[in-house]
Parts: structure tokens; sequence; C-alpha cells
């Protein structure tokens, strides 16, 4: 079902950001360029999206009389989100040394909220980039920013912080206590807790009587996320009698 989904859409968008320029007399040359991580430590992973994006090329070749290349930009040293960002200069890498000129150039992310600097790229050369994971022009709405960006992200942090909201209005809950991931490798954790304490934190609606507690934990501390947690676990439960815990679907 994920491939499935991958491939419809990947498919949808690149044929309808050509169809304008593409005329029947002429086979339109596309350069999808494809960057993600060789390691299987993320689920957003070449080796687990790689064939959705080749499954969606071999459906464009079959079905439209283009040229399609697929290249795909990977190193061995990317095992996070933060990775993803800190090597993304492989990619106007390759755009400035090897692409061919006279090809249409689209760039496919499978994932990572971390990735905004491609974004801008592609604003600025007037590329289109599809991403599955980041929320480009979602996140803020920053439209103007990401012209070029279609995000096909069912993440969307709002309606995490709105669903968690309803659940402790319905029920009637006043003291929260909130543990979540501050210095992870990615950033979606942060911005609905931001949401959350806008919509009840005692600054911003002293009238709800909402007493919120903030624990910050770190994921990448790995020797010790353990006790760490259990910390927090500790104080939350002292606090509160409920307890939240959001997984992220695009992460191991």
């Amino acid at each position: 079902m994920k491939f499935s989904c991958l491939r419809f859409v990947c498919w949808f968008w690149i044929v309808c950001s050509i169809e304008e320029v593409c005329c029947g007399s002429t086979r339109l040359n596309i350069t999808v360029v494809t960057y993600g991580s060789p390691k299987r430590f993320l689920s957003i992973s070449l080796p687990y999206t790689a064939p959705a994006y080749q499954l969606a090329v071999e459906d464009i070749r079959d079905s439209f009389s283009f040229h399609v290349q697929q290249i795909f930009i990977q190193t061995e040293n990317i095992t996070t989100c933060q990775d993803l960002d800190s090597y993304s200069y492989l990619v106007p890498q390759y755009y400035y040394r090897e692409r061919s000129p006279d090809s249409l150039f689209v760039i496919a992310l499978p994932g990572c909220d971390e990735l905004d600097t491609l974004g801008d790229l592609s604003r600025e050369w007037n590329t289109m980039i599809l991403s599955s994971g980041n929320s480009f022009g979602l996140k803020g709405r920053h439209y103007v920013r990401f012209p070029t960006a279609v995000s096909f992200s069912v993440i969307n942090f709002d309606v995490w912080a709105n669903c968690i909201a309803a659940i402790l209005t319905r029920f009637q809950w006043t003291s929260i206590s909130i543990i979540y991931d501050r210095w992870g490798s990615n950033s979606f954790y942060t911005m609905v807790v931001d949401k959350l304490v806008k919509l009840f934190g005692p600054a911003e609606h002293p009238e709800l009587g909402f007493k919120i507690q903030l624990l910050p934990v770190s994921t990448t501390d790995a020797p010790v996320t353990h006790s760490v947690r259990q910390e927090a676990l500790q104080r939350a439960r002292d606090s509160s009698r409920s307890e939240f815990s959001v997984e992220y679907p695009t992460r191991n």
C-alpha cells in the first residue's frame, strides 16, 4: 500500500508538471533525482522507498514518450534526518556538475522535515521538488517561500495538536505533562508541543486553568535514553493522571 501510494503520487505530479511544456513531436527529457539514505535506520531510507520511485519511472516510460533518467544520490554517512540536511549539498553538486541542461530537473524526497534548503534551491532553479515527508508549503503556509514544492505528507502537526487538545477538553484534564523529543532528528514533536502551549498555555489563556509541565528528552543520547525517559515518566506520573505518547510514522 505504501509503495502503491508513493508510486501513484510520483507518477501523477511529474506528469502534471511537464504536461504544459510537452508537445507531441518532441521527446521530453526528464531527470528525476531522489536523495536519501542507503542505511536502514529510517523507514524512509532508500532500501525501502527506492522500489516505489523505480516503479513510478517505469509507469511514465510505458505511458508516455518521455526519456526519464533516474538518479539516486546517497552516502553511507547518512543515518539520521540531520545527516540528510548536512549532506544535502550533494544535490546541488549534481545539479551544477552533472545534469544535462536540456533535461527537466525534478527532485524527489522520501521524507524528513529538515530539508528546507532543497526547497529553497528548487525555487531558485525553478524546478519541481516532490516530497512525501517534508510539509514545505503546509508548514507555516510558506507558499511564497516554496512555490515549486509539492508535499504529499499526511503528517500535519496542527492536526495532531488539535486532536490532543480535543481529548484534553473532552475529559476536562487540566493538569498536563508532555514528554517530547526536543533534540532529536526531527522537529515534528517540538511543533506539536508549541501548538499545544499556544492552545492551553497559562500565559495565553489563564482563564482555562490549565497547568502544563514540559518534559523534554533527547533521543540522540543513546547510552542514557532509557534512564532519561524513566525519570521523565516518573515526573509526569507525579503530577498528571494521563500520559500521551505520539509516534512519528516515518521514523523507526
